[in-house]
């Protein structure tokens, strides 16, 4: 490896290890103090089962910090620069930079957005079954704080993330409309602010609650199905593309393939 190149791999590693120690300096209490909440949350979930083993503070700090827009720019840029010039060249630096920087920018935003995209399905996919639970636990003569609090201890996934954040603001005396709907906000889907506003209102309006859960639940299983047969129903459309650029040229190709040569030679094409 060349001199220069190794010089440009010290420095850009040390100017990056400088500007993540800056960071980490700055973040570090309210770092702290996000890790004692999330201690905090983690035990709000009474006698369930114990919640999975956190990674370890550097671990967590480092996907947190590389993921960044301007850290995570940097780092691909260098890296895109370091590869250029080692496999082409010094004149193919500056595209090699902007390339890993476009890719830095690029690649975590994309993840960032499946990772929510994927936690939004899932939430949405057990709200019934834990709709249910709570209709049971109400049956049972439960108040909607240990009817939360037994949901909690038996769902895990996104859902039981954001009941037992529930469930904690509930315990520290925050009212109870204001938690529900800063739980509709947070999520931002329909099917919960939904569950919000019936929450709110059967609360305003006495009204029993296992049945409220129960209309929810029942609710919120129609909408799933009819977004399925939604997605049913444009599958046809997402599917001509693919078939019209990739399987009917091959399909040509074998029927027609034959048949050329014979064409050629009837109209005189070719050696």
């Amino acid at each position: 490896m060349s001199e220069p190149l190794v010089i440009a791999m010290l420095g850009g590693g040390a100017a990056l290890a400088l500007f993540l120690g800056a960071t980490g300096a700055i973040d570090g209490p309210r770092s702290a103090r996000r890790r004692r909440l999330r201690q905090f949350v983690s035990d709000a979930g009474g006698n369930g089962p114990a919640p999975r083993r956190a990674p370890s503070a550097l671990v967590s700090w480092v996907v947190a910090t590389a993921g960044r827009p301007p850290v995570a720019t940097g780092t691909g840029g260098i890296l895109g620069a370091a590869l250029a010039f080692a496999i082409v060249g010094p004149d193919a630096v500056v595209l090699g930079a902007a390339g890993g920087g476009l890719l830095g920018y690029t690649v975590p935003r994309v993840a960032r957005s499946r990772v929510r995209a994927r936690e939004r399905r899932d939430l949405i996919a057990a709200l019934p079954n834990a709709l249910d639970l709570l209709a049971l636990a109400a049956d049972a003569g439960l108040g909607f704080d240990a009817a939360v609090a037994q949901v909690v201890a038996r769902l895990e996934g996104p859902l039981a993330v954001e009941l037992r954040r529930v469930l904690v603001e509930l315990r520290i005396g925050r009212d109870r409309r204001l938690v529900l709907r800063e739980l509709a906000r947070r999520t931002a889907l329909v099917e919960t602010a939904r569950v919000a506003n019936a929450i709110v209102q059967a609360d305003a309006l006495g009204l029993p609650l296992a049945r409220t859960f129960r209309e929810l639940a029942q609710e919120m299983r129609v909408r799933r199905r009819q977004r399925a047969e939604e997605q049913a129903r444009t599958a046809p459309i997402k599917m001509l593309f693919p078939m019209v650029l990739l399987i009917f040229p091959a399909l040509f190709i074998v029927i027609l393939g034959p048949a050329v040569p014979q064409i050629m030679e009837a109209l005189n094409v070719g050696p």
